[in-house]
C-alpha cells in the first residue's frame, strides 16, 4: 500500500512539473528572442540559386554543387553552406583540393556512404567537409583562425 501511495505521489509531481514547464515555454517570447538570434547571425535559404560566399569563406575553393543555403556569424566571420546535388567525383576532387590547400591534422572518413574531412591550415583557419553519397549533399565550414575569440 505504502508503495502504491508513494508511486501515486511520485506521479503527480511529475504530471505537475510537466505542466508547469510547459507555462514556461509560453512566457518565451518567440518573436522577439528570434529577432536577438538574427541580430547576429546571417541565414540565407532559397529555392533559388544562391551565389557560393567567396568572401566568407577565405581560401576554401567553390565546391561543384547546388548552394542550398549559407549559414554566417557576422563577427567572427565564419560561414556554414549548406549544399546538394554534389556528385561523388566533385566531392572527391573537392577532398583534394581542401588537403592541397593544407587542411590537415583532423579527421578524415571516407567510405561508401560519405566523406568526412576536419582540418586546419597553417594559419589556424579550420575546415570541416562533409559529403553525403546518399543524397549528394553535405555541408562546408569555413572558421579563420580567431573566430572563437571574435564570437565571445
Amino acid at each position: 500500500m505504502k508503495k502504491k501511495a508513494a508511486l501515486f505521489f511520485a506521479g503527480l509531481i511529475c504530471i505537475a512539473g510537466v505542466l508547469w514547464g510547459c507555462d514556461a515555454l509560453d512566457a518565451f517570447d518567440w518573436k522577439k528572442d528570434t529577432e536577438e538570434v538574427n541580430k547576429e547571425v546571417d541565414i540565407t535559404v532559397s529555392e533559388t540559386a544562391i551565389v557560393w560566399p567567396s568572401d566568407r569563406m577565405g581560401n576554401l575553393p567553390k565546391l561543384g554543387a547546388k548552394v542550398a543555403g549559407i549559414i554566417g556569424e557576422d563577427e567572427a566571420k565564419c560561414c556554414s553552406v549548406i549544399y546538394e546535388q554534389c556528385s561523388q567525383t566533385d566531392a572527391q576532387a573537392y577532398l583534394a583540393a581542401l588537403k592541397s590547400l593544407g587542411y590537415q591534422n583532423g579527421m578524415e572518413f571516407s567510405d561508401e556512404e560519405g566523406i568526412v574531412l576536419t582540418g586546419t591550415d597553417d594559419s589556424g583557419n579550420s575546415v570541416f567537409f562533409s559529403y553525403n553519397t546518399a543524397d549528394g549533399g553535405g555541408t562546408v565550414i569555413y572558421t579563420p583562425l580567431g573566430a572563437a575569440e571574435a564570437a565571445d
